[in-house]
This record gives C-alpha cells, structure tokens and sequence, in this order.
C-alpha cells in the first residue's frame, strides 16, 4: 500500500566532524579532559582555610590565567581544576551535585579507597616538562600572592621524571578502555541535562596508590599478566575468565538491569592515570600510581570501586580485594571532585572538547574505507577522518557504540541463556487445557506465552531477578532506538533454545527421527508484504475468516487456530513494547527532554503496530524486524528476503537522510548479538537441532558458525515479471542498503545484491565501496544465470514454475537462492573428496584405515581393486558411479523423513507468511508452501579436481607418472608418511624399512604440491585442468538430473517420491506435491568439519585438514607457512566459465576472490560491470570479496582488540576473523589472493608485490 504519514520522529546528524549544538555537552566541557595521555602529570590537591566567595573569585582568576598560559603553549598543555562538590554549591552552582560520602572511605566494604581532605584540585598535563614545571611554578606563586586564599594544606604529586606513561615499571599501558569519541563521552562520562551538575560538567575520582613492591616484585612475567589481564608490552588482551584480573573487575555490567535506561547497566568511566616517583626497592620502578577518572555521578565510582573490592567476606577488614593489582596497592589519599564547564569556570574559550585517540588503537589501513577496530572507527567517525564521507548520524553512532559495548563485554563474562521453562511451568490455572491440546496447538500457544509473557510482560516493573525476559536481555529499550526489539543469544553454531511444549514420550519419539522442539529449520524468508498491507489485526482477521469456512477438516482447522494464537503473541509482544516505552517516557531523571520524547513515540508507534498495517518508511521496517526478531526467538532462524521490494511503497515517506538512519538503525538490531570471544562461549547445541535435512543428530562442527544467525538480506535483480524483457527492481533502498554495509562495521545483515546485465553503473560503484570496507558483502549473484538455472528446474514440475517466480528468489541464510516467502528448503551434501577416496579404495573410505578398520570403512559398493585401475578414464567411470549412488542414498536418507518436522516442531508463526500455507491450510513443514526445494551440495569441488589431476599426473600420464595407484593410496593411508602404521607397513621388518617408506611418501607429497591448482592462473592454461573442470561440473549436473528425474518405479527414491506426491497432493485445491530440485556448491563454513572427515587427499593435502572452501581454490597446507599464491582475477575466473556452472548449480556456487586491501577501486567496478554484463570469459554464478591483507591477518591473529573489525567471508555470511577458531584463521590467511593487473581504465599496476608476506 501506498503510505499516508511521515516518519515521526527527528534525525540527529553528524557531518563529517560533530557539530556543537545545544544537545552536546562537550561544547562547554574544560578543554583537554578527554586527552590521550601526557608524558606529565602535577596533581594537585589544595585544602582551604577560608572558603567564601572572595576566595573563589581568586581561585577562577588563578584558574583561568593557568588555562589561558597553557593554552599558549605548545606540546598538548592543559589545566584541568575541579572542586570539592559542596564547596562548588556553596559558590553558586546553579544545580544541585552529589556529595562526599560522611567518611574517611568511599566505599563501606574496603579499606583500599580513601576520601581524604581538598577544595581544589589542579591537574596540569603536558608532553614538555618545561611547560608543566612553569605552571606549577605559576600556580604556586599566584597562590602566595594572593592573600584573600587561605592555603591549610597543599599536596603535589608529580609524574616520573623520564616522562613515561606506563605503570608496573613500564610493562603496562593504562586507559586503553577508555572512549575514543564525543558521541561515547557525551553519552556516558558528560552530565547532559539528566545528572546532579551543569551539562558538559562531570565527576571526578583521585587516588593516589602506592605500590607494594614485596608483593608485585616477587611475582614472574604470566602472574603480573593475569593480574592486569593483559600482555606485557604489548597490552593484548587475555581472554581468560580469572575473577581476579584488574580489567575484568573494573569492567562491571549489570547482568540483568531493571527497567531503566540500560546505558545505566554499563557504568564506564574514562581514566587518566600516571606513574609517580622513584622506588627504592629496583631500577625502573615508580613509587606508585596516581588514578584518575572521570564520569557523570559518583554513584557510579561507588559501584566500580565497590567490584573492585569484591564481598566483605572476602576481606572482612578491607586490607584485600578480588582485583589483583589494587591488593598490591597502598592507598594515600583522593576523594570524589567535581568538573565544572567552562561556562561555570567563566571561561571564554570557544570550541568542543575532543576526544583523543589512545595511539594503541591507531591502527589503519592503506584503504580508506576500511577500519580494522572500534576505538579507531568511533574516533575517525566523529572526528572527520573518514575520508569517503557520508558519516553516520549520532544517534547511529551512539546505538553502535551501544552495540560496541555489549560485545565487548564478552571478554570478561560468558553471555549465558537462562533456561526456558516447559509449557506447563507458564501455564495459568484456567489455561491446564493446553497441556492435554494436540501438538500444534502447544507449539502455537507456547510461542503465544513465550512472546507476549515469558520474553516481554505487560507488568514493566516486574523484579528483574524474578522475571525471564530481564534475565536473558530480551526486554529492554535503548533511548535512541528507533526500532525496537531484541534478538536472541542463539546462532546456528551455539544453538537455540525454545519452551518445551512435548510430554517426555513424545520427546522420545521425535529423538528417534532426529527431532526436538529447537528442529524449526529457517532458512526461507517469509512474505513480509502479507504482513505490511494486513496488519496484525488482518492478518488474525483473516486466519479466522478461513477457520470458519464450510468443510474444513479437524487438521485445517488447527492449522489457523494455531495462527492465530501464535500472531496473538505477536500482538502482545509488540503491546508490551508499547508498555515498556511508556514507562520509561515517564523517568525524567533518567532521560533527557528529546530521548523522552523518542520513547513516546515508540510507545506510540507499537502499540499503533500491533494492530494496524504500516503506513511510512519507520513503521515497515519496525514490522519487519518485529517479525525476524520473533522467529529467532521462537526457533525459526529465518533469512530477512528482498527488502528493497517490499520496502519500495515506502521509500519516499521520509526524506534520503531519514530513511538512510532507519536502515542504518536496522542494521544495528541484527548485529547486537556479536560474540567476539571464542572462549566464552556456551554451546547450546543439542539433538535434533535445526534439521535442515528434516532430520538432525546435532553431530555438525558447531564451532564453524558462532556468529552465523542466518539473516541474508537481499536487494537488486530483476522485478518478478514474466516478459522476457523485465525491470530492474533496484531502487533508492537499494543503495541505502550498500551506503549501510560499507559504512558500519557489521557482520549481520548478509547483503546479497543480484546483479544483471544492464545494472546501473552508480550500484557497481557503492557495491565495490562496500566490499573493500572489508565486511565481505554484498555477496554477487548473477540474475542472468541463476534464474534460468531455476527456470530450468522449475519447468520439471508439473506445473511449471513461471518466470515471475524465478525472478523472485533471495539467498536464504547462506546464499541459496529461494523463491522469497514461497518455498521451504531442505538440502544434503555429496563430499566429492570422498567420492575420489571410494574411487581409489574399492567402495570404502581410508580416512579411519589402519589396525582397527583395515581398509577403511565401507561406505559404498564395491568396486575395483585399484590394481586393476588401468586408465585413468576407468578411474572416471568409476567415480562416475560412486558419485550416482551416493546422491541417490544420501537424496533417499532425507525425504525418508519428510513430514516428521511437522510432527513434532510445526511453525505456526512462519506458516502464515508463506505463501501456499493460509491457500492451503497447511503447516510449511507439512508441505504447505508453494515450492518445496530440495537441494545437493556438492563439497569440495576444488580439492577434488586437484586431487583427480594429481591422480592422473602421478599415476597415469606417461610423462610424470611416479607411482602406481595402488602405492599412492597406500602412501595416502598413511597420511604421506606422517602416520606410517599398519597393516601398510609392518613394525617386524624394522624401523629402517618404514623411514624408507616414509621419506619416499613425502617424496611423493612434494611432487603433489608442485602440480598446477585449479582456481589459479596457471590453471586457466592447462588443457588437463579444464578438460576435469568441465567433465566433473557437467557430470554433476547429468548425474543430478539422471537421479531425480529417474522414472524407474523399482528404484527406491522413485518409489519414496510417488509416495511423498500421494499422501500430500492437495486435492481440495488441486495443488500437488513435488520437490524442486536444484543442485549446488557450496562448503559454506564447514570447510573444517568436512576436512576432518576426509583422508588425505592427491593433490598433497593432509588427512583431517581442510578442504577449499565452497567453489574457490584450496588454500596451501596448513602445516606450512601461511604463502598464498597470487592471480590475476580477470584471466583467473575462467576456471569457473562452463553452462554447467554458470547454469547448472542453480543453488548456488559461491566463488571467494580474497583480494588485498589496496586493489584498486576502479579495477573492482570493471571486475563488478563484466561480471554483471557477462563480459570478458568470467564464470560462476555467485561472486564474493574477501578483502584483507596477507600481514593483516598475522596481525588480527596476534592482537584481537586492534584487529576486532576484520571480517572474512564464510560461504554465505560474514565472521569477525578475530572470533573463529585457530583452524579457520590458518585456513583463511592461505586462501590464494586475486590482483588487477594494468589495464587502460586505471593509472598504476597492482600485484602481489603490495602485500607483505609473513616469514
């Protein structure tokens, strides 16, 4: 429908550099608080004797000469002065402040923070000792002549004289937490209108420690870094979960905060801190160190301090606490100060106060687009430094900075999902009838209950503790959020988990078919549009106006009944959002006057949501991710679907720049769930989980997909139209949608763009921009060959799929295209490894060969012995026929199970957004949707043509042939030497014969290293190469269709297939049932996990390492040195241009071109434009970009923190390269690089040359 009303709310802006403006507090703040660290500190601490108003009017002229002098001054000199609270009060402060504690302590439970006496405090800073000794001497001297200040007391505390900033005898740096841009400070450590002081005012906190040398000097290098956390020197970050680390203690977040502002739930402080002094106890030792830091409200440093010190029972006398550094430490004195601004000050010193950056994160790239961690992006963000523009506004810096936040908090505590209750724990007394209701009916209830009760709650005040949705983080609201909602902690590697709604019988039979209540599949994408025209209340409206036609069965029926209670929750998931908002609008002091008033109209727009339909811009997309978002919840990890086409009705509602914040803003609800700490995961995995296959046994390598939520967005293509001439559907979402990829440094969504011939060059231009960000998208499918490709397997149904329909696919959660919001998706895999290992060793796999399983272990029929292989071409025909029959076994060991899902997980929240399910009265997963495909992955292609290369190289061709096949499977059993074992060697000969035996396999693996590669350059010129690329992509395909298009009716799959037509065909609608078969290529992220099943292989790679991932060329051996080889993309993509794989894998096959991270932006669109004008001899169907560099990777291995943002590409989604596992980050920095060489278009040559190589 066409929309009818304007966005409702105001966009925040941010132009390149902040802007000062009424809403920004640090246009009045001191100037200098927020600099990097000075190599000079002199503290200053003066107690008053006499503290009337003649005595300040002294005081601030002290004050403002001492600034005015410093900021004359060269090398980064600054005065900061702050105040006893009660003391600034007393001089006229025109808002009340927070006190002192009554006490010698800040804190009741240790005795390790003091509040000792002082009225003033200076802190002079600067790089030059010179200037900082001069306006000491200033401040000195102005205070002895000025007689009117009576000085009691004056304590001078001053850094080491050698300048260093570094603490724990220069082995630690202090503050890398610290924030790096005026959005963060503003938000967290600047009063802005809600606290006790002036806006752009804050706290302060001293305290000046001296170190315990007895303790610290006795401990060895690994004790004083698990005291700190970090590394020495280099300030790593340790990710370990030792309680007692200074930087985990200081890091305290509130594990379920009430609700309230949730910016409350982290309480950051910004810390400036120096070493002092000189020990006598050793060389290099300082005396101590002086801390400061800052903040908006003491309550804050009470409840950091009060964590650093842990329960009094671990210290009932406040000599020690949990933090490991403060033990060491000895206090002397500090207290609580307040900052005044400088309008308080009296200060006429224009000018915002910036934000430096700690030089530790100042880590960059040659591209400018780019940004390798957060500290660096927030600052270049804020602070004009990012070169190509188009900044986002400060309300999404500020939700991302929140979204920085919750990631980062896994380094210091593992993110548990609490457990969910069973159905009959939530049960009221008046609704026990659902625990005797049929399955579905459970299912739709337990969604109903779980959204709109367990998740969220109508009572907004409820305990925390007490209440799930607080406890698991699902109900809260940030008060900038434009959109609204939260995912959950799942992702397909980690698991999920939804409330039990089967008896333990039940449980048993569904166990027995590999299933279980979490079996919901996802991998489709619903028809939103169905949702946005309809509204909640049509959509319910509609389920019931079916319920009640005449004839339906008892099943039908149920089906709606289901619907209906499920969209209900769907209601009051969205009402109590509407709820929460509203109470939180009503905290004046908690938000200031324009977060209030964003609250109310979120309060306003979801309740308005929950029942009608859309009608602007803002409105869709918070239906939309209301929709994903309660999926996720509800086990159904589902894919977002074409959203520039049904956003499209909407695009102009609202102005470029608003509608660019409310995607940038969605973007950042899918990325709240980053884990970045691979060791503080918990894996949630269990049986049955996620059946893809419609069967699950859980025994998938779950840690290949920590950060994979299946949520693909796709834009661009070909309009869903039936003429042979169609429209582009790109339009003004579609490039706000690239603008959002390239511009924040996100993993989620997975942007799909769907190229074609005639693309507009202004798309190929932002889609290069976004792809040398570095986030690996958008992935490039070709419409021009995937849609024939699925024309094609469409035009064997029955009735065959139109055009319309095959124009209309989106990439599911990985890349595979679906029919958006009409298909369901199950697939298997062929490992074509594997089919070369059952080729060589008659039927059998040697991956587990040896004393226990002779040969292997049988997993085909018997064939040859490979003595009597005698051709290579034999060797073919008999590949050919493993690969037949392993398809047809593994095809037949799925549809067994068709319908089981049904039985035991039916969707009832996805169903109505299918289309086919309401049409028919059928769950999705009881073939209630239009198109039900069925797809093969085939695995491994690149190992295998190398291997099958290597086989007739070594083995056959009469020019290279070095070993028989027999002896070279053999010489693979044993794993190329590295596992000599029996019965292939015999321990009774001696070991002198086997050392023999093995120095020759390694021989023989040396040789099979050297061969030429497909997917390389060279490759494109070997005749034998190309001759197996295109006989093993055509035989695929041939084999494929021979498979599921066999009319034999004594072949089992035929026969399970006219059974699977019979029991579904709906003949009350004249729908019949039948499967769309599409072949594929794909390893996605199990490139791992698949290796660790295959023995080793011809082409030299080792038993259990990884294969190439999806379509792209093996990596070199990951036990030796990381020495990628390098190819010139555009000679190099025609390994890949034959029918069969541009056409054929109509499901996809996912080429991944690892490119540097200066090839040239001009060489990237001309590689993009022939891509999508099929230009130039380049194949495949599904192009993607890895960009990153050789020495980048070392480096992001090495150093977590700086390197947090480098992102890879996984198959069809996006990892943050610093979370995966050791095996995964040796097999990317192996990958084989792409280069541009000199063409006309460009003005310089870019090779191999331009990356550094790790030695």
């Amino acid at each position: 429908m066409r929309p009818t009303s304007p966005c409702p709310y105001q966009q925040q802006k941010v132009k390149g550099k902040l802007e000062a403006d009424e809403n920004v507090p640090n246009q009045y703040t001191q100037l200098g608080l927020f600099d990097f660290r000075h190599r000079f500190g002199k503290f200053i601490n003066i107690v008053l004797g006499s503290r009337d108003r003649q005595c300040k009017d002294d005081i601030l002229k002290i004050t403002k000469k001492l600034i005015n002098l410093a900021h004359s001054m060269d090398g980064r000199t600054r005065v900061i002065v702050a105040f006893d609270p009660e003391l600034w009060s007393q001089w006229g402060c025109q808002t009340p402040l927070e006190k002192r504690p009554n006490s010698k302590l800040l804190t009741k439970n240790s005795k390790k923070f003091v509040s000792t006496p002082g009225d003033v405090f200076f802190y002079i800073k600067s790089d030059i000792l010179h200037n900082a000794d001069q306006l000491l001497d200033l401040l000195r001297d102005e205070l002895h002549h000025h007689r009117r200040i009576v000085v009691t007391d004056k304590y001078i505390t001053e850094s080491v004289s050698h300048g260093s900033t570094d603490i724990i005898g220069g082995l630690f740096r202090e503050g890398l937490g610290n924030f790096s841009d005026p959005v963060s400070t503003n938000q967290h450590i600047l009063i802005n209108g809600t606290g006790k002081g002036m806006p752009g005012g804050t706290y302060m906190m001293t305290q000046k420690f001296k170190i315990n040398w007895d303790v610290v000097g006795t401990r060895s290098k690994t004790q004083k870094e698990d005291m700190i956390g970090r590394r020495v020197m280099t300030n790593t970050i340790i990710p370990t979960n030792y309680e007692r680390r200074h930087i985990k203690r200081a890091h305290f977040v509130d594990d379920f905060p009430p609700p309230c502002n949730v910016l409350r739930g982290f309480r950051r402080v910004f810390r400036q801190s120096l070493p002092y002094g000189k020990s006598d106890t050793g060389h290099g030792r300082e005396e101590g160190v002086f801390y400061l830091s800052i903040t908006k409200s003491t309550t804050v440093f009470v409840e950091l301090l009060e964590h650093l010190a842990g329960v009094q029972a671990n210290s009932p006398h406040g000599e020690i606490t949990v933090d490991d550094l403060i033990s060491a430490l000895i206090p002397l004195e500090g207290t609580f100060w307040y900052v005044p601004n400088r309008q308080e000050l009296e200060l006429d010193m224009p000018g915002i106060c910036k934000v430096d950056l700690d030089p530790h994160w100042e880590v960059t790239s040659s591209n400018p687009y780019m940004f390798y961690n957060q500290k660096y992006y927030m600052h270049a963000m804020t602070n004009g430094r990012y070169e190509s523009g188009e900044v986002p506004t400060s309300r999404v810096l500020r939700l991302l900075g929140y979204a920085f936040e919750q990631w980062n908090h896994h380094w210091f505590r593992i993110q548990t999902t609490p457990d969910m209750p069973s159905l009959q724990d939530i049960l009221h007394p008046h609704e026990a009838r659902y625990i005797t209701a049929s399955i579905p009916i459970r299912k739709a209830f337990s969604i109903k209950k779980s959204l709109g009760e367990l998740f969220t709650t109508s009572d907004v005040t409820k305990d925390p503790s007490e209440f799930y949705g607080f406890r698991a983080d699902l109900f809260n609201i940030h008060p900038d959020e434009l959109i609204v909602g939260r995912m959950p902690k799942f992702s397909l590697g980690l698991g999920k988990t939804v409330v039990n709604y089967l008896t333990e019988e039940e449980r048993m039979k569904a166990f027995l078919v590999g299933l279980s209540e979490v079996a919901g599949v996802g991998h489709i994408m619903p028809q939103h549009e169905k949702l946005l025209s309809l509204g909640l209340d049509g959509m319910i409206a509609d389920m019931k106006r079916r319920k009640e036609a005449a004839g339906l069965s008892e099943v039908k029926q149920e089906f709606y009944e289901c619907g209906i209670l499920a969209y209900e929750g769907m209601q009051m998931y969205m009402e109590n959002y509407a709820k929460l908002a509203e109470h939180l609008s009503k905290l004046t002091h908690e938000y200031s006057k324009s977060e209030i008033d964003n609250l109310a109209s979120i309060s306003k727009r979801m309740q308005k949501l929950a029942h009608e339909p859309a009608e602007n811009l803002l409105e869709a997309v918070q239906i939309i991710f209301t929709l994903h978002s309660c999926l996720h919840l509800t086990g159904e990890p589902v894919a977002v679907g074409r959203f520039d086409q049904f956003l499209e009705p909407y695009q102009y509602s609202c102005s470029t720049d608003e509608a660019q914040e409310i995607i940038d803003c969605f973007w950042i609800k899918l990325s709240e769930r980053v884990l970045i700490n691979r060791s503080n995961i918990v894996d949630l995995t269990q049986w049955g989980s996620v059946a893809v296959p419609y069967a699950s046994n859980g025994l998938f390598p779950n840690g290949d997909s920590i950060n994979q939520w299946v949520q693909q967005l796709t834009v661009g293509g070909y309009k869903p139209c039936d003429k042979e001439d169609c429209a582009p559907a790109t339009n003004k979402i579609t490039m706000l949608c690239l603008k959002a990829a390239r511009r924040l440094p996100l993993n989620a969504p997975c942007l799909s763009l769907r190229l074609y011939d005639g693309i507009s060059a202004d798309i190929i231009v932002e889609a290069a921009k976004s792809l040398l960000s570095g986030g690996a998208h958008p992935i490039l499918p070709h419409d021009d060959r995937i849609c024939p490709g699925l024309l094609k397997a469409g035009s064997k149904l029955s009735r065959p799929m139109p055009k319309s329909d095959a124009r209309d696919y989106a990439c599911d959660g990985c890349y595979e295209p679906m029919i958006a919001g009409k298909s369901e998706f199950a697939f298997t895999y062929i490992p074509l490894p594997q089919i070369t290992e059952l080729t060589m060793n008659q039927g059998t796999l040697y991956a587990l060969s040896g004393p226990n399983y002779l040969k292997g272990i049988a997993a085909s029929f018997t064939t040859s012995h490979p003595e009597n292989i005698k051709s290579f071409e034999m060797f073919k025909d008999i590949f050919a026929k493993h690969l037949k029959i392993q398809l047809e076994r593994n095809l037949f060991s799925v549809i067994i199970n068709y319908g089981n899902i049904w039985k035991y997980c039916p969707s009832p929240l996805l169903s109505p957004v299918i289309d086919g399910c309401l049409e028919t009265g059928r769950d999705i997963y009881n073939a209630g949707s239009k198109y039900h495909i069925l797809s093969c992955m085939f695995v491994g292609f690149s190992t295998c043509i190398d291997s099958l290369y290597a086989i007739k190289k070594m083995c056959y061709d009469d020019g290279t042939a070095t070993v028989s096949l027999a002896e070279l499977l053999t010489c693979l059993k044993c794993d190329w030497g590295y596992q000599m074992q029996e019965p292939f060697v015999d321990d009774v000969a001696g070991p002198i014969r086997t050392k023999e035996k093995k120095d020759y396999y390694g021989i023989l693996r040396q040789q099979a290293l050297s061969f030429t590669k497909f997917g390389t350059e060279a490759a494109v010129e070997n005749p034998d190469i190309q001759d197996l690329v295109a006989w093993l992509s055509e035989l695929i395909i041939q084999t494929f269709d021979e498979v599921v298009y066999n009319e034999d009716e004594d072949d089992p799959l035929v026969q399970q297939l006219k059974t699977l037509k019979e029991k579904y065909t709906d003949h009350d609608n004249d729908v019949p049932f039948e499967f769309l078969f599409t072949p594929g290529s794909g390893t996605f992220e199990g490139y791992v996990g698949w290796g660790l099943a295959c023995g080793a292989s011809a082409d030299g790679r080792r038993e259990g390492m990884p294969i190439a991932s999806d379509f792209s060329p093996s990596p070199t051996p990951q036990d030796s040195r990381p020495y990628p080889p390098y190819s010139e993309v555009f000679k190099t993509l025609k390994n890949w241009d034959y029918p069969a794989i541009n056409e054929g894998f109509s499901c996809g096959a996912e080429i991944d071109l690892n490119i540097s991270e200066e090839f040239p932006m001009e060489e990237l669109v001309r590689l993009i434009y022939k891509f999508s004008h099929q230009e130039g001899d380049i194949g495949g169907n599904l192009l993607t970009v890895t960009c990153a560099n050789e020495d980048t990777y070392a480096k992001a291995a090495e150093s977590p923190e700086k390197y947090g943002l480098l992102r890879v590409r996984m198959g069809g989604w996006t990892e943050f390269f610093t979370a995966m596992f050791d095996a995964h980050q040796e097999q990317h920095m192996r990958r084989p690089y792409f280069y541009a060489k000199y063409s006309p278009d460009t003005t310089e040559h870019r090779g191999p040359g331009n990356s550094y190589r790790r030695s």
